[in-house]
Parts: structure tokens; C-alpha cells; sequence
């Protein structure tokens, strides 16, 4: 019986703590274009880099490659929230819709391919 309550206490301070991490992103939230729909992403991959990158959160075989694609996926993001590509000032517009869209596809590509093993 004492084991239920305590998972009953860890599920709840667990759902308080997520509400808290997340509320600043949610709150910033708007729906007219993808931008922060990639943001909320990008914050909870970064929840997923921390528990992957402790060795005393996470104990499951492959943790280290697990830890290495959520990785590559924020920086994936990052380039496409932060808009790297106009750094070059000889860009043209097509060149960079284009490597948006080379971005997004591997994101989404990579995310189809590899959610479903990042779980402890």
C-alpha cells in the first residue's frame, strides 16, 4: 500500500513540476504560424536531453545514442527558430526556403523514424 502512495505523490509532484517547465513556453504560445509549435518541441526535447544526458536518471541500453538524436533534433529546430540560414548575406530567398524545408524534412523524417525508441 505504501508503494501505490508514493506513486501517487511522485505522479502528481511529477504533473506539478511539468506544468511549471512548460508554463512559460505555453503561455508565449500562438497559433498563427509553426514557430511555436516548434518551440514547445524543442523545450520538451530539452527536458528529454537532461533526463538522457544523467546516468543516474536514465539506465536503459543505448541511452547514449538515444541522448545524441534528441540532440541532433534541437539543433535541427534551433537553426529553424533562430532563422541561421540569412547569416550569409548572399543568400537568396530560394536557397533558404530551401535549406528550411532540408531541415524540417530531416527533422520530421528522423522524429518518424526514431520517437518510438526514446523511451526509458
Amino acid at each position: 500500500m505504501k508503494l501505490k502512495h508514493w506513486t501517487i505523490f511522485h505522479q502528481i509532484a511529477d504533473g506539478i513540476s511539468n506544468v511549471f517547465y512548460f508554463l512559460p513556453t505555453i503561455w508565449k504560445d500562438r497559433d498563427w504560424n509553426q514557430y511555436y509549435f516548434h518551440k514547445i518541441m524543442v523545450v520538451k526535447l530539452k527536458k528529454m536531453q537532461k533526463f538522457y544526458a544523467n546516468p543516474k536518471m536514465t539506465m536503459c541500453e543505448g541511452a547514449e545514442k538515444t541522448l545524441a538524436e534528441i540532440e541532433e533534433a534541437i539543433l535541427l529546430l534551433s537553426r529553424i527558430l533562430e532563422e541561421v540560414y540569412w547569416l550569409d548575406e548572399e543568400i537568396s530567398l530560394e536557397k533558404v526556403d530551401r535549406l528550411v524545408k532540408a531541415d524540417i524534412d530531416k527533422f520530421y523524417g528522423d522524429l518518424a523514424s526514431r520517437v518510438s525508441n526514446w523511451w526509458d
